[in-house]
C-alpha cells in the first residue's frame, strides 16, 4: 500500500486534486498592486509568509505536490497582477517523479522567459531547490540531482539579473536535509522556516 505522502505525486498536474482546489481557489482572489508572491509547492504553501513578515502585502502561491509544468501553467495569473515581487522555489517534485534534470531546467528557463517578458519590473527572487533526507523518506529523490538543478539556477540569475538565493546550505548538512528540521523528510518544521526567513528577510523588506 502506498503511504498517503506519495498519492499526489503520481498524477498529472491538472488531475491533482490538490492543484484543481487551489488554483481554483485562486481564479476568485486578485493579486493587488504592489504585492509580493512567494510561489512554488508545498514548502511555500505549508508556511504563513504573511504572518511571518508581518505583512499584508505578501501573497501565498503555494501548491502542494506542484511541479515546474504546474507553475507554468497558472503562471499567467501571477504576471499580470505585476508584483513588485516573486520568491520562487520550484522543482523537487519534478524529480520525485521521475523527470531529468535537462526537462526540469528547460520548464524553469520558460517561467523566468515568461516572468522577464510579462512582467519586467518584478524583482525576483530564485530560491535554491532544498533536498531531501534520505535517511527518513527513502530514496525519493537524489540529493545529487538537486545540487545540479541548483547550479542551473544560478546560471539563470546570473542570466537574467535576479538574486539566487541558497537556502541548500543553510537547511543542509552532508547533503541531507537536516533532521531535526523535518519530520517526514521533506517538508518543514518551524525551525526550518525559521532559517528559511532569516536568509530572506532583507530581500522582502527592502
Amino acid at each position: 500500500m502506498k503511504s498517503v505522502l506519495h498519492i499526489p505525486y503520481d498524477q498529472p498536474y491538472d488531475q491533482n486534486p490538490q492543484y484543481v482546489g487551489r488554483t481554483g481557489l485562486f481564479k476568485q482572489l486578485n493579486i493587488p498592486e504592489s504585492s509580493i508572491v512567494f510561489l512554488g509547492d508545498s514548502l511555500t504553501q505549508r508556511s504563513s509568509w504573511n504572518e511571518i513578515f508581518n505583512s499584508n502585502k505578501i501573497i501565498n502561491r503555494g501548491i502542494e505536490s506542484d511541479t515546474t509544468e504546474g507553475v507554468l501553467h497558472r503562471l499567467d495569473g501571477i504576471t499580470n497582477a505585476k508584483p513588485d515581487k516573486i520568491f520562487l522555489m520550484i522543482g523537487v517534485n519534478d524529480l520525485r517523479t521521475g523527470h531529468k534534470v535537462d526537462s526540469i531546467v528547460k520548464n524553469y528557463s520558460e517561467i523566468l522567459n515568461i516572468i522577464h517578458k510579462k512582467t519586467p519590473g518584478t524583482e525576483v527572487y530564485i530560491q535554491s531547490v532544498l533536498p531531501v533526507n534520505n535517511k527518513i523518506v527513502g530514496n525519493v529523490v537524489e540529493n545529487a540531482d538537486v545540487l545540479k538543478l541548483n547550479d542551473s539556477l544560478k546560471k539563470f540569475a546570473k542570466e537574467y539579473k535576479y538574486k539566487y538565493i541558497d537556502l541548500y546550505s543553510k537547511l543542509s548538512k552532508d547533503n541531507q536535509l537536516k533532521s531535526q528540521l523535518t519530520i517526514d523528510g521533506i517538508h518543514l518544521k518551524g525551525e526550518g522556516y525559521k532559517i528559511w526567513k532569516d536568509n530572506i528577510k532583507k530581500y522582502v523588506n527592502k
